[in-house]
């Protein structure tokens, strides 16, 4: 007996008649209509804004001679193709949400070629192109992800303030932390389970691994806030920008469904972290930072950046040289925001604000040179700005009932994320005319 799934696969092939192999321009609206459905579909899987699934939509039914309206949302797409007097309506979803730029790369490719590949491939042709896309494996091992991820929550814990003593074991906590999700995500559990059970597991190892610290070695670490550095891993950076670059497009359903999301994966990482602290006795005061010369303080912030920049994008299956390319880009922008918080003073959203836009500003000339796409480079570059640490810092203080530090660290998170978001969108707006204007 088979095993029930919750979402069956599409058989694309079975639209497709058995002696048809006329190009895609000359097949009937309904196998015209799953190949446009099925390209809005693999973009969504890719975590790319609704617009841009949209975009690559509209491009294929403009190369089919048909037109194509759609409604996105985080997971699903309804959309229905008009052939003058015919028309042919359907609904299609995904099984999972995450980010793949690797694979948005290879479909970006295809749209682009794609009128000129529907003028000489049959349909069946132009689906077995897809089935490639689809199928396209992750570019790293799981060891190599969860590496990605110590590295990154390790960088992120110095650029925070983070001692020596706790950086070593945030690099251990979180590496075990992103190898438990991993591990579950890759057994098909459910997303919240991996996130709740990683937190658990990552916090885990940095208490242990402290406790090593201090009675095996003789280091006392800081029992404050490098915990929370140590899940930084799970924060839901890629949909909460893009879910503000939805509903800037007006795309309600795509961007509400996506704010939602987000908040609810933060809620179980937050809430599973809070647990972890009040059974570890860990606090979430601010960490209180190094004491280094600003020449070597300057150097550290670069590195660090760079490295953070460059692990997280790694998580979001980019290959090496797209996250060389978003580390190059967002580097400087990072280290100008941590100095305009720090020693000039600026509120964290609008430093949040300028460095976003330098990125997508730089992100332009990255992106003529690579070919890349521009979401694969901006959000990468900026995703060590997302306030992961405020967004647990709240649900710490509200669970130990200091309403109005929780409060304050929500505000600051959201302020934090709106300025990235918006500093993209803004840059976006000035970089691409077709984004900027309304149809």
């Amino acid at each position: 007996m088979k095993k029930k799934v919750s979402h069956m696969s599409i058989p694309w092939h079975e639209y497709i008649k058995d002696d048809n192999d006329a190009p895609a321009t000359e097949a009937s609206l309904s196998e015209k209509a799953s190949l446009i459905g099925r390209i809005g579909m693999i973009m969504l899987s890719c975590g790319t804004p609704a617009w841009r699934v949209r975009n690559s939509m509209t491009t294929a039914a403009m190369s089919l001679k048909v037109t194509c309206n759609a409604e996105v949302g985080l997971n699903s797409i309804n959309y229905t193709c008009i052939d003058k007097h015919e028309s042919f309506s359907q609904f299609v979803s995904i099984a999972g949400i995450s980010v793949n730029t690797y694979k948005l790369a290879g479909l970006e490719r295809l749209v682009k070629d794609f009128r000129e590949k529907s003028e000489h491939v049959s349909v069946s042709g132009m689906h077995s192109i897809l089935d490639d896309i689809q199928k396209t494996p992750e570019t790293h091992s799981t060891a190599m992800l969860s590496l990605a991820a110590a590295a990154a929550c390790a960088s992120f814990a110095f650029l925070l303030g983070a001692g020596i003593e706790e950086i070593i074991c945030v690099f251990i906590g979180a590496g075990v932390g992103q190898l438990v999700r991993k591990l579950i995500l890759k057994r098909k559990l459910s997303v919240m389970i991996s996130v709740a059970v990683g937190a658990a597991a990552a916090c885990t190892v940095y208490a242990v691994a402290m406790l090593l610290a201090e009675h095996i070695l003789g280091i006392k670490a800081d029992d404050g806030a490098g915990y929370i550095c140590s899940v930084l891993f799970l924060v839901p950076g890629f949909p909460f920008i893009t879910s503000v670059l939805d509903l800037a497009k007006l795309d309600i359903r795509s961007g509400v469904e996506r704010l939602v999301y987000s908040s609810i994966v933060m809620l179980f990482a937050t809430v599973f972290a809070w647990a972890a602290a009040l059974v570890f006795g860990f606090e979430a005061e601010s960490l209180a930072g190094l004491s280094l010369s600003p020449v070597l303080l300057l150097i550290l912030r670069v590195l660090a950046s760079f490295i953070g920049i460059y692990g997280f994008s790694l998580m979001f299956n980019s290959t090496h040289l797209m996250a060389l390319t978003a580390a190059i880009v967002g580097t400087v922008p990072n280290v100008l925001r941590i100095i305009l918080v720090r020693e000039a003073g600026f509120h964290g959203a609008i430093a949040a604000f300028i460095c976003a836009f330098l990125v997508g500003i730089i992100a332009i000339a990255a992106v003529k040179i690579t070919s890349f796409p521009r979401v694969a480079i901006t959000i990468p570059a900026v995703i060590v700005g997302v306030p992961g640490f405020y967004m647990y810092q709240s649900i710490y203080y509200f669970g130990t009932g200091t309403a109005v530090e929780g409060l304050s660290a929500m505000i600051q998170a959201v302020g934090i994320i709106l300025g990235l978001a918006l500093g993209i969108l803004f840059s976006r707006f000035i970089a691409d005319p077709q984004f900027r204007h309304r149809d």
